[in-house]
């Protein structure tokens, strides 16, 4: 249905462990609207300064039938040297879609809990054959969306060729100084 941003707005909140949350003033966060989607609405805020715990972000917004909806998401900071929250979108990965747009592409998302040296993603066959690789990945603390194009991964490997229907592993790797952290996980690609 869409996301009523003229009437109600969207209200953002950040609650430490089981504390009340507390609202985000407006000023401390972005929001880009477009009129042709108000279905996915990009919301950015920088979180800083944030004691070790586990924390939840919430947001809360009106459809544009005028139901509302709260949508919270926990985490933890850590004072450690890790990669948080990683995953591909959409998984399974649909070759034949409707959206000829995203048909068949996917995005990696992580969260670095300190900056690192240097990221890189590596893309694998459940026979362990590398098939693609992604270098100089962000290196920020925070939350990351890769590739940083509008389409995702278009699911090609090193020689341009698409994926086979299957199962794939991805690993991210994380160097800091001479600390290494790696996270495996699994994707389908499907027609």
């Amino acid at each position: 249905n869409g996301i009523d941003i003229f009437n109600h707005g969207i209200n953002l909140y950040l609650a430490e462990g089981e504390s009340t949350p507390v609202e985000i003033d407006r000023s401390e966060y972005s929001i880009t609207t477009s009129l042709g989607n108000l279905i996915q609405i990009p919301l950015k805020y920088q979180l800083q300064n944030l004691s070790k715990g586990t924390y939840s972000l919430i947001l809360d917004c009106y459809d544009v039938n005028g139901k509302f909806r709260s949508i919270g998401i926990k985490f933890d900071v850590s004072t450690k040297f890790d990669i948080q929250n990683f995953a591909n979108y959409p998984n399974p990965v649909k070759t034949k879609t409707f959206n000829p747009v995203n048909e068949g592409r996917t995005r990696f998302t992580y969260v670095l809990t300190d900056e690192a040296d240097k990221v890189t993603l590596k893309i694998y066959t459940v026979s362990g054959r590398l098939v693609k690789t992604f270098k100089d990945l962000p290196t920020s603390v925070g939350y990351h969306e890769y590739p940083r194009t509008d389409k995702g991964w278009d699911c090609r490997d090193k020689d341009g060729f698409f994926l086979a229907n299957g199962v794939y592993f991805y690993r991210i790797i994380a160097k800091r100084g001479g600390k290494t952290v790696e996270k495996t996980e699994k994707m389908a690609i499907i027609k």
